[in-house]
């Protein structure tokens, strides 16, 4: 029988179709940049927007000043409907693993606006809780805090849990904690990595 029992999955690029990667391309091929240049410049700004250090017009006016690219803008791009977009076929998975008695929560990197938009949806409801950086004040990048504070809350030990995410940085703290980790690529690879953790849905 598997050890697992909490099943945690990331929001954007995994439940969710949108990522900041889809807002940096964006304004890459608009600036005609190379989007590790542009990439640099929003991880740096966002970090501290990511945790609720620094308001929503400061994060844009910020951006603003460093690629000369207004802030309506920037504000219409990061707030674009497809962001938001829910991945059915990772929706079915989770409502499978709920059948199957699994607690499913997410630890998810969020910002403020993104936070907002995705309660205003209900893209929430479908997890048993949600851990995000802004009221973390941590994010899965910058160290185990937020790992553990999901932990905390699932109680649960490492080894019961596995983190499901699309970026391998973010996995790194989790995987060091004991937690079990899965790079998120496709729905069909995922289901054949929970399988192979004994994960039964």
């Amino acid at each position: 029988m598997s050890p697992i029992k909490i099943v945690f999955f990331d929001i954007g690029g995994v439940y969710a179709k949108g990522t900041g990667s889809y807002v940096i391309n964006r304004v890459s091929c608009l600036l005609n940049s190379r989007i590790e240049d542009v990439q640099k410049i929003f991880h740096d700004i966002w970090s501290e927007f990511g945790i609720g250090n620094i308001a929503e017009e400061e994060y844009y006016q910020r951006l603003s000043s460093k690629l000369g690219i207004d802030t309506k803008t920037l504000a219409e791009m990061w707030t674009a409907e497809e962001m938001f977009a829910i991945n059915p076929d990772i929706e079915s998975i989770i409502i499978k693993l709920k059948g199957k008695n699994y607690t499913v929560a997410s630890i998810t990197d969020v910002d403020p606006v993104h936070l907002k938009i995705h309660l205003e949806k209900g893209n929430y409801k479908i997890f048993d809780f949600v851990i995000d950086s802004v009221n973390a004040k941590s994010t899965k990048r910058s160290g185990k805090d937020i790992y553990r504070k999901a932990i905390e809350m699932a109680k649960a030990k490492p080894h019961e849990c596995v983190m499901i995410d699309d970026t391998p940085e973010k996995l790194v703290a989790a995987k060091e904690l004991g937690i079990h980790t899965i790079l998120f690529e496709s729905a069909e690879k995922l289901r054949n990595d929970l399988n192979h953790l004994g994960v039964d849905f």
